[in-house]
């Protein structure tokens, strides 16, 4: 895939506000189907990543109440961006070094949208499937 990020990436990327709790980032990764959520403040600037294995590992292990801790306590800070006039390929590459399959793209600081290194393997996939006639389904067996 050629050209810029922003041709590509997806401009309504889930977030939250770093004040808002752990519980509330849990119900909204259940939203974004599991998603990592950008962590954000009340400017719109990126102050992190939360997952769900952080949301695991640094409060619900530690026996504390998501409902009583900010998200911003417990989000990853050294996040990875690009920037939409990006290069795609450029910006396809740091996430493949980082093993990344999200990246926020930030713009002066703000979030502005997500880019997935995910969509273009499955477009190739969807291709594939498409146009290759030896892509088969497996059978069901009775028995």
């Amino acid at each position: 895939m050629t050209g810029q990020v922003a041709e590509h990436m997806d401009s309504q990327p889930h977030t939250i506000r770093d004040d808002q709790s752990v519980f509330a980032a849990a119900r909204r990764m259940r939203q974004a189907q599991g998603a990592p959520l950008i962590v954000i403040d009340a400017e719109n600037r990126v102050s992190g990543v939360v997952t769900s294995g952080d949301i695991t590992l640094r409060v619900v292990a530690d026996g504390q109440d998501p409902a009583q801790i900010p998200v911003g306590l417990i989000c990853t800070r050294e996040v990875a961006a690009a920037r939409p006039d990006e290069d795609l390929e450029v910006a396809y590459g740091r996430m493949r070094e980082r093993s990344l399959q999200r990246m926020p793209v930030v713009e002066r600081g703000r979030v502005v949208g997500l880019l997935r290194l995910c969509s273009e393997a499955e477009g190739r996939v969807i291709e594939l499937g498409e146009s290759s006639p030896s892509v088969t389904r497996p059978s069901r067996s009775s028995g």
